[in-house]
């Protein structure tokens, strides 16, 4: 099983150059797990650096729609954290003006940080800051961790705020 989970992640990042663009699929047998794998350079050969991602969905709202879909792509590398939003799962959202990632556990324990306006990459995606209290919130929680993440609203962007919710499990290390 393992060994068919890695083919397929393989399988996809070969189709895309960086991270952002997977062709994301509630079918695969990577949503709702951690799994681990390697980048890839902009020939699609594998590089030596890995990452932790874990893959759902999930739904958005805002002023123009209420629980529309969403496919999230979490991410975890050894010096930094990012999200990947795909709202309607097409396109990655960029958070102009960043955000605040909310996450609670079975045990109503809670943990808010802040979702910088830093791409990940030119995909679009968003940093997380302060990654060791993420990991450590991750690896301690047992089962559904609860997931709140919402947009800040700019008066440069005027952007209209969006939250947007999933679950995901907690990260064995």
């Amino acid at each position: 099983m393992r060994k068919l989970t890695l083919y397929i992640i393989f399988l996809l990042l070969i189709s895309c150059t960086e991270v952002g663009n997977l062709i994301l699929n509630p079918d695969n047998d990577i949503f709702d797990k951690w799994t681990i794998t390697t980048f890839v350079d902009d020939s699609g050969n594998k590089t030596s650096i890995e990452y932790n991602s874990y893959i759902t969905t999930g739904f958005f709202s805002n002023a123009s729609t209420i629980r529309s879909p969403l496919t999230v792509e979490f991410i975890i590398t050894g010096d930094k954290a990012g999200i990947f939003l795909k709202e309607n799962n097409t396109t990655t959202t960029y958070l102009r003006g960043g955000g605040i990632i909310k996450l609670k556990n079975e045990d109503y324990e809670e943990l808010e940080l802040i979702i910088s306006s830093t791409k990940w990459n030119r995909s679009g995606g968003n940093v997380i800051y302060n990654i060791t209290n993420l990991i450590n919130f991750l690896s301690t929680s047992k089962g559904e961790i609860d997931v709140r993440v919402f947009s800040r609203q700019t008066a440069f962007t005027r952007q209209t705020a969006t939250v947007y919710l999933f679950t995901l499990y907690s990260l064995e290390l």
